[in-house]
């Protein structure tokens, strides 16, 4: 995870495919699918790549993550990639604090969380209604505590 995030900034997403409050999860990639796509016709945020991540690892296999992004408009690409974590997710659920919890089958309850990282892995959290403004926040730097992680894998949907 440390090779994809770091070296440029990244606005950071999770989500599940089984959300069912349309207002959570899908709301939440679908906007971010917007994002991604408005960065692809602009260079004002070259640096930027968007990453939706999902909360549920062993359910949301890659068909599944690029099924639901591609009903959501979500653009797959270079910059633009939907990835769940494939060994050390609970490295990363803590890495990133994440208000995540889960029952013996499924994820039970979230939030919805959204993050901005920098280049040398700083992290900042960001209003989830941040995603929906035209002012989204493109060229400003995260400016908190730094990521650790070196044990953490994740694997994109489109590459296997």
């Amino acid at each position: 995870m440390n090779d994809l995030l770091r070296g440029h900034r990244t606005l950071v997403a999770f989500f599940y495919t089984r959300c069912m409050n349309p207002a959570k999860c899908s709301l939440t990639v679908t906007r971010l699918a917007s994002i991604a796509r408005n960065l692809e016709q602009s260079d004002a945020a070259s640096d930027l790549l968007v990453l939706a991540c999902t909360y549920d690892p062993d359910f949301d296999l890659g068909p599944r993550l690029e099924a639901y992004g591609r009903d959501r408009g979500f653009p797959f690409g270079d910059k633009s990639m939907m990835v769940r974590c494939v060994n050390g997710w609970d490295l990363l659920r803590n890495a990133f604090k994440l208000k995540v919890g889960y029952s013996a089958a499924t994820v039970n309850d979230h939030a919805r969380e959204i993050f901005l990282v920098g280049s040398e892995l700083e992290v900042e959290p960001l209003s989830p209604d941040s995603l929906a403004g035209p002012s989204f926040p493109l060229k400003r730097a995260p400016a908190a505590e730094g990521l650790d992680l070196d044990a953490v894998a994740a694997a994109s949907c489109c590459c296997g």
